[in-house]
């Protein structure tokens, strides 16, 4: 998925936008950008990162 850069919003229309949208989206200085949609390999891969530090905690 592409992400797209998206209008300026306030912290509440951000907020409404994301209860009425299944598209996650990080908000940051009055700007949203939707997050690109994660892969088995990027699941993979956090799971692993978990694991480790786990152990090693």
């Amino acid at each position: 998925m592409k992400a797209h850069k998206l209008s300026n919003l306030s912290v509440r229309e951000y907020l409404q936008q994301e209860r009425e949208s299944n598209i996650k989206y990080e908000y940051h200085d009055s700007r949203i950008n939707p997050l690109a949609g994660e892969t088995i390999n990027h699941g993979l891969i956090n799971g692993n990162a978990y694991a480790e530090l786990g152990i090693e905690l």
